[in-house]
């Protein structure tokens, strides 16, 4: 490797440094922010100069890409062949690496706008909303694998969204340092009172830069709540039309990601129109009231807590989970409550307590609990929807008392939507995938859907392309695994 400079030999990089760069480059530029899968001599040297204050030019940068062993452009494919990139260059005996669904960042930009603005009128509750919006955001700018979304937080700026629930445990500390504690302890000018606010109003897009103080990442706010989220820089979208907000969406990108480009934050701008549309339309829509249970589906890492009641319906034990699962109803509902920070707090208890027994009470019953066993599915106002399952055990003095598991999930329809933005699929798209699912054959399916079997080949393939999968045989395993 050679650093490029104005007359005479370029100096030589140690072989240390070398060799440290070629394991970098065996991840993909969209590790690192960029778009695409492939490393270009463009795109090296970007990334030469961001991290390595190395300049060279876009020539000279696919030079040390052939010297590092890595390959820019992909061979063109033989034909029938379902392998379409070499084995790596190291080691010998290496399967031959498929093509896989895009990285994140691999999503072109005009492309995802035009798949917000068909979210932007979708009608989905305020959950579904913010879950296919991270999915699209992620496909096009990448950043942090923790998602939060402050939901209107004009009144209440703990009023929640994540896609960990186990980032409840961060709101307190955030409260704490970022809403509580002055700029010497925070590191930013950030303030949630009713003048910040006002200002944060006249543009779409932030950067942490417009706020931090000098000193943000040596202050105690970033190295004690921040820096252990990975969180290191952010570009801050606001949401808000007429002088009214509708949301907030920090997206926060590790220490070793690169800042956000032009290109990015001009995207952001351009989509941040669309997305309060979205939400307008979000915050009207009323998912509560009863759902069948083949409507349920659980979130695929699994998510339950437990809560315990005694014979009256009172709650009088919640675990971490229920507990986030709850809070977040609680903050969304405009109920004051948060999280269990310190102790037991009565309001929260109150309010899970209240919403149990609603959602267990018979009928014809004025308190209590029905008697186990029993299963019920809940569906929030906000397409938040959990199924609980409960017994009632005794202990060792006789008192009876109410286990309630509570998972978390949405509805399949909420799937089925996000699923069909996300990858722009068409009605003839869905009914496709609903064809495979179900097992049928080329000729079953072309039976089905009324066409020749060469219609429906050409779908398949056209599906195939969309959802970015290696081969035919592989749109049927997701069709059969993942497709609902």
């Amino acid at each position: 490797m050679t650093v490029a400079r104005r007359g005479g030999r370029p100096p030589r990089v140690a072989a240390a440094t070398f060799e440290a760069l070629r394991q970098r480059l065996r991840s993909p530029p969209s590790a690192y922010g960029y778009s695409g899968e492939r490393w270009t001599g463009a795109l090296l040297a970007d990334f030469l100069k961001h991290n390595y204050a190395v300049e060279v030019t876009a020539r000279h940068g696919r030079r040390l890409l052939a010297q590092l062993g890595i390959r820019g452009r992909p061979r063109r494919p033989i034909r029938g062949c379902a392998g379409d990139l070499p084995a790596p260059a190291t080691g010998t005996g290496a399967a031959p690496v498929k093509k896989s669904r895009p990285a994140p960042g691999a999503l072109d930009k005009e492309i995802s706008l035009k798949r917000i603005r068909r979210l932007s009128s979708s009608g989905l509750p305020l959950l579904p909303f913010v879950l296919a919006l991270w999915d699209l955001l992620q496909a096009t700018v990448p950043y942090a694998d923790n998602k939060v979304f402050l939901a209107d937080p004009g009144t209440n700026p703990s009023a929640y969204l994540m896609n960990n629930p186990d980032l409840a445990k961060w709101v307190p500390i955030q409260k704490h340092y970022y809403i509580d504690a002055p700029p010497e302890v925070s590191g930013m000018r950030i303030s949630f009172g009713e003048a910040f606010l006002a200002r944060m109003l006249k543009k779409p897009v932030w950067r942490s830069e417009e706020w931090t103080l000098p000193y943000f990442y040596r202050s105690e706010g970033y190295n004690e709540f921040l820096r252990p989220l990975g969180f290191h820089h952010m570009a801050w979208l606001v949401f808000s039309e007429a002088g009214k907000g509708f949301g907030y969406l920090p997206l926060w990108r590790g220490e070793q990601m690169p800042p956000f480009a032009p290109d990015e934050l001009r995207f952001l701008a351009l989509a941040a129109p669309h997305i309060t549309h979205g939400l307008k339309l979000a915050y009207l829509q009323d998912a509560s009231g009863n759902v069948a249970s083949a409507e349920f589906l659980a979130t695929p890492d699994g998510c339950a807590g437990i809560a315990t009641l005694d014979e009256d319906g009172r709650l009088i034990a919640l675990d971490s989970t229920a507990e986030a699962i709850f809070s977040q109803m609680a903050l969304l509902s405009g109920a004051p409550v948060g999280p269990l920070d310190r102790g037991p707090n009565p309001a929260a208890f109150a309010f899970v307590s209240q919403v149990l027994r609603e959602i267990f009470e018979e009928r014809g019953r004025a308190s209590g609990m029905p008697p186990p066993p029993f299963t019920r599915i809940y569906s929030h106002r906000t397409g938040i929807v959990v199924t609980l399952r409960g017994f009632a055990p005794r202990d060792l003095t006789g008192s009876r008392h109410f286990c309630v598991l509570i998972e978390l999930g949405e509805l399949r329809r909420h799937r089925r939507s996000r699923s069909a933005i996300r990858w722009a699929l068409s009605r003839t798209d869905i009914a496709v995938l609903d064809g495979l699912r179900d097992g049928l054959t080329n000729r079953e399916l072309s039976g089905r859907l009324r066409v020749s079997p060469a219609t429906a080949r050409s779908y398949l393939q056209r599906l195939n392309d969309k959802l970015e999968l290696p081969g035919l045989p592989d749109l049927r395993r997701f069709a059969r695994d993942a497709w609902v």
